[in-house]
């Protein structure tokens, strides 16, 4: 995967945290969310590439802007409703990807090309070598506030989702998901696995 940087947070230093009032004014703005994530997984790597599609209505609250959590390295790309944004148009700030309510329509697909870095303190998407076997593991912690170390999410429980998700791995990898595995598609050493969309769930 080849990927230009482009946005970067500008405050990524700050308190990573959600206010109640925060999380009680953007439940009342948005509903019916549905998450596509792609992620592109290589071995010992100490990094991961994601690609989300964030699908959801808009309730035309009043309000300038809307949010997204995200703990993240770097932005290639951004799209919203099918049109490519700028970096005037998004603000990347202490973990928050916003954007003007302007923008928005009733229904809204905003999609996030990225690249992180894995967690190594047990939280988020946690990156390990078994002393062992000396094999490398990945998997997820999102509790109480970590979904947003994996993708761009509303990450607070009252704003439930479903999940579509999609992971090319090497091909020696098990790779595990919530619900069933519909089809894997090889290439070389590595494989597409795709999963069904899940039942509605917070993050």
């Amino acid at each position: 995967l080849t990927v230009e940087k482009m946005w970067q947070d500008t405050h990524a230093e700050g308190k990573d945290n959600l206010l109640e009032t925060e999380a009680m004014q953007r439940s009342g703005a948005v509903s019916d969310v549905a998450y596509t994530i792609e992620l592109d997984l290589i071995s010992t790597s100490p990094t991961f590439h994601g690609d989300v599609t964030i699908n959801f209505k808009y309730s035309g609250a009043k309000q300038d802007k809307l949010f997204v959590d995200f703990k993240g390295k770097s932005i290639h790309k951004m799209f919203l409703n099918g049109k490519e944004l700028t970096k005037d148009e998004v603000e990347w700030k202490t973990h928050r990807l916003s954007l003007s309510t302007s923008s928005l329509q009733q229904s809204n697909s905003w999609r996030i090309v990225y690249t992180n870095d894995y967690d190594h303190d047990g939280e988020g998407f946690h990156q390990f070598i078994d002393p062992e076997d000396q094999q490398e593991y990945l998997y997820t912690n999102f509790e109480p506030f970590h979904a947003h170390h994996l993708f761009p999410c509303f990450d607070q429980p009252d704003i439930r989702a479903k999940y579509t998700v999609k992971v090319t791995a090497p091909s020696d990898w098990v790779v595990i998901a919530n619900n069933p595995e519909t089809s894997t598609t090889p290439s070389g050493d590595r494989t597409l696995h795709v999963y069904s969309e899940t039942a509605s769930f917070s993050t």
